[in-house]
């Protein structure tokens, strides 16, 4: 948004309250991983994939730059238009709010600036929407919506169960006294399917994985408490070994990046044990800064503990332990963060009720748009909001799984435009 700001010849100043700027483009690995060579980029997007491609020597597109990479590519296109102010580590406080409702936006108060900044034209690029929030009369909402408000079939709460889950499945939920393992919670806790709830689709970091010599090896994370893995070894010990996305660690094959990088991008896994932890995220939405730390560092202790539990614990297979510290956090990406990214990957948090509402019968329909600013394709895709322990009979309980789906948008294609009315406040 400041490139395309700055190139209209507008001044621009850009924020950013992490210490490195990118968002999942950069700070938070996406880039390695999301995209490819038979995408049909245009416009901004050609250009960070070819100044990538500039970085390695070569006159080609690399849409899967490492993280540092798209960094700089970033700040090279920042540069080259002109952005005035470029700040990171710059949180918002407030925002003083002039006019009648929906208001528009005066100053915004950041805690780097000793003064209010004051422009004609505020963009929120945020992934929580924090100057809408901070607005406080903008109308959004957060979690899931019934299926009533937009009679969408895919809205609210959904049954727990195992459709589209790989891995084993019937997995114990309880300790031998009775009492829940970690990161499983009480189906009591779930609203009725259709309903609307606070439920926020797993949040995690993409990981940026390496098995060459000069990998990290994985840290013991502080306050690690073996006890706290039980889910995964169960997991372990009911599929022969293996632990999906933990242990499916293979060499990468990156369309465009140079052949030599041997880079891996952690992702997902619709399993039990799963990199993708949704009992994590819990009043994300509406949370403080201070508390959404504690819950970042909270998704870190998951990641990178299990992890080490897999590359250390006697519990586990050898085997298995022996392929685990083939690998390691890579050395040369986010060193000042612990090698993990800074950005967590919110993958769902505030959302704008816009001017207008794109929802799941009017996203392809129709599919292009008089007033497009972009194109998107992609799938319906929900990852997990839950898991559950779930009873059985018998007393027993088991780990199901909850909210995920991933039908196509239309007739079995996932292209649409995006309207720029969707991101603009109702009037």
């Amino acid at each position: 948004a400041a490139v395309a700001a700055g190139t209209l010849g507008l001044s621009v100043a850009l924020y950013e309250p992490l210490p490195m700027i990118g968002g999942m483009g950069a700070a938070g690995n996406l880039a390695l991983n999301d995209g490819g060579m038979a995408a049909e980029r245009t416009g901004l997007a050609l250009n960070f994939s070819l100044l990538n491609g500039a970085h390695y020597g070569l006159a080609t597109e690399v849409p899967h730059p490492e993280s540092f990479v798209a960094e700089a590519s970033f700040r090279t296109m920042l540069a080259a238009a002109g952005v005035r102010v470029v700040k990171t580590d710059c949180r918002l406080l407030s925002a003083t709010s002039v006019g009648s409702a929906p208001s528009r936006v005066g100053t915004l108060s950041l805690h780097c600036e000793p003064e209010p900044v004051g422009a004609t034209v505020f963009v929120d690029a945020s992934y929580d929407g924090e100057v809408m929030v901070a607005a406080g009369d903008i109308a959004y909402t957060a979690g899931r919506e019934a299926i009533a408000t937009y009679n969408e079939s895919l809205a609210g709460a959904r049954a727990p169960g195992f459709a589209g889950v790989s891995g084993p499945q019937h997995v114990d939920a309880l300790r031998d006294d009775g009492t829940l393992l970690k990161f499983v919670a009480n189906v009591s806790e779930l609203a009725a399917p259709g309903e609307a709830d606070d439920a926020l689709m797993a949040f995690q970091h993409r990981l940026c994985v390496s098995g060459e010599a000069d990998r990290v090896p994985w840290p013991k994370p502080d306050g690690y408490d073996a006890d706290d893995f039980l889910l995964l070894q169960r997991t372990l010990d009911a599929s022969g070994g293996t632990a999906d996305a933990f242990t499916r660690l293979p060499p990468p094959t990156l369309p465009g990046l140079p052949s030599h990088i041997k880079k891996y991008c952690v992702c997902c896994g619709i399993s039990v044990a799963a990199t993708d932890q949704p009992m994590l995220n819990k009043g994300w939405a509406s949370a403080s800064w201070e508390k959404k730390q504690e819950i970042v560092a909270a998704h870190t202790y998951f990641e990178i503990g299990s992890f080490y539990y897999l590359a250390h614990d006697a519990k586990v297979p050898a085997a298995t332990r022996a392929k685990v510290r083939e690998y390691g956090l890579c050395r040369d990406e986010f060193a000042a963060f612990g090698h993990v990214p800074p950005q967590l990957y919110v993958r769902i948090s505030n959302r704008l009720i816009g001017d207008f509402v794109l929802t799941q019968n009017n996203l392809a329909n129709p599919r292009t748009r008089a007033d497009s600013i972009a194109v998107g394709d992609w799938s319906l895709d929900e990852h997990m909001t839950g898991k559950y322990a779930v009873p059985v009979g018998g007393g027993r309980h088991e780990v199901q799984l909850e909210g995920n789906f991933w039908p196509s948008v239309r007739n079995g294609s996932n292209w649409y435009d995006l309207p720029y009315s969707a991101i603009l406040p109702a009037r």
